[in-house]
């Protein structure tokens, strides 16, 4: 379960970071780019809801499932280690 999570997260996390396209280093830039985005075309701009659609968006659910099989064997914690 602890494997699922943290893919899920890592996931959600690059979405919201926009690596495919800005690429940036942290999520506070994130919300400080879109909210002046949203500004400059006369939006308001909601963090949460940002979040929210990010997760939705990122196919994290169809990432964990293609990945999961692959890691059952695999020594997780030293993968993680790692990653951090």
């Amino acid at each position: 379960v602890e494997r699922v999570f943290s893919l899920e997260l890592a996931v959600w996390r690059a979405s919201c970071l926009q690596f495919d396209t800005a690429r940036f280093p942290s999520m506070g830039e994130v919300l400080e780019y879109e909210s002046c985005r949203m500004a400059a075309a006369g939006c308001t701009f909601d963090a949460h809801g940002y979040k929210v659609d990010r997760r939705i968006q990122s196919g994290a659910d169809v990432i964990v499932r293609g990945v999961i099989p692959f890691l059952e064997n695999d020594p997780v914690e030293d993968l993680m280690r790692k990653f951090r």
